[in-house]
């Protein structure tokens, strides 16, 4: 993972405009180029609660992840489904955020995509509300489930495995004050 650049535009654009990768994104896919140049060059400079990375394989841009405050998003590339990455590149962004002493991260899923549910549930995160009616995408209505993740011991390391000691995560949040 790494930081995104404009560059990235044209390959994002692949993966954003491609209509089964959106199917239960909170945007319709991307009509055109500016659309998801407009769109990336909104998250370039993010810093502090937002950030965002490009996700590459093999020097191969294959999705996105991000996080507006705890609340963390992600989409791969049609043809990198099922293989893993997507679970590979959230621990990543997660123990990076772990990192910067965060505890609490939220996401939201179509109840309908039931890949990423599980892949969430596999990290850890739990639903804890069912939004009817929450956003409209194009002439739809889409509902979303709200599912949370409070770190603590047993859950860090789940996410940070070469993580031992017990109390870690206290002494990792008093450290960043520090």
């Amino acid at each position: 993972m790494r930081a995104p650049r404009e560059a990235d535009v044209p390959f994002l654009h692949l993966i954003m405009a491609d209509p089964e990768v959106m199917r239960f994104a909170a945007t319709p896919p991307h009509p055109d180029y500016e659309t998801t140049r407009e769109w990336l060059l909104g998250h370039l400079g993010d810093r502090g609660t937002n950030e965002a990375f490009t996700i590459e394989e093999d020097g191969e841009i294959i999705g996105r992840i991000a996080a507006r405050s705890t609340e963390i998003g992600f989409v791969i590339a049609r043809s990198h489904w099922g293989r893993g990455l997507a679970s590979e590149a959230c621990r990543a962004f997660l123990a990076h955020r772990i990192e910067m002493g965060e505890t609490v991260f939220e996401a939201r899923v179509d109840p309908e995509n039931l890949p990423s549910l599980s892949l969430l549930e596999k990290l850890g995160f739990s639903v804890v509300d069912l939004r009817v009616r929450a956003f409209r995408v194009g002439h739809r209505w889409a509902d979303t489930l709200i599912l949370r993740l409070e770190v603590n011991d047993r859950t860090l390391k789940g996410l940070v495995p070469d993580i031992e000691a017990p109390g870690a995560i206290s002494a990792m949040t008093n450290d960043v004050g520090s």
